[in-house]
């Protein structure tokens, strides 16, 4: 999704909700929230208990903590929906028919939004690595990747390889902000810079630990 649709689409999600807004948010809260056309309310009701006393949660959708930053101002620690976005592993991977496979990724929507997450690498990105990396007599079949399985040993060598390359670069990277951000006593908002630049570190060491090549950290 380019700028322009993002902006619109968020554009179209904004709503200012009185009172509502006073709930925080907990990736774990299970709610559902209605308009009761009888007694016309808007209407919470939790699906989890809440002993007397205790702080109620909504959850504020499936959020990575980039979004939350962004939107509200805050992040989670151990925030299970949080990623680690690597759409520039493309732009380093040199690769043959560069036209055409950007064309097909385009058609499956895989320029973007390429991610590896506490579980290691998403299926759009080890897919649009896979289909950048083909061979000439390989591209005709391009769909094959779509299953998410290896397109041949070949192939996802060179991934990995590239991928492994890439995230070491970004680890440095990462290590050295941790180190400027932990130099002194930090605002909030560096404080939060701290937790996700933190979170990205550990993605980035889980996502390794899964490739064949292992990425070390001091």
């Amino acid at each position: 999704m380019n700028d322009g649709k993002r902006h619109q689409t968020a554009s179209k999600s904004m709503a200012l909700a009185p009172y509502l807004d006073f709930l925080n948010h907990s990736a774990v809260a299970e709610v559902e929230a209605r308009l009761n056309k009888v007694t016309r309310c808007y209407e919470i009701h939790t699906k989890i208990s809440y002993k007397r006393g205790e702080q109620v949660f909504i959850c504020y959708g499936p959020h990575d903590n980039d979004t939350l930053f962004l939107e509200y101002g805050f992040v989670v620690k151990h925030n299970p929906h949080s990623v680690v976005r690597v759409d520039d592993v493309l732009s380093i991977a040199a690769a043959a028919n560069v036209e055409k496979k950007r064309a097909v990724l385009q058609s499956c929507d895989l320029l973007s939004n390429l991610t590896c997450t506490a579980d290691g690498p998403s299926w759009r990105l080890m897919t649009a690595l896979r289909i950048w990396n083909m061979e000439h007599s390989e591209l005709s079949q391009w769909q094959v990747a779509l299953k998410g399985d290896p397109v041949s040993e070949e192939n996802e060598s060179l991934c990995n390889k590239q991928l492994h390359v890439f995230l070491i670069t970004l680890l440095s990277e990462i290590e050295e902000a941790i180190t400027k951000l932990s130099s002194h006593t930090p605002s909030y908002v560096q404080s939060s810079c701290l937790t996700l630049q933190s979170e990205y570190k550990q993605i980035i060491q889980t996502t390794c630990d899964q490739l064949p090549h292992t990425c070390t950290s001091s």
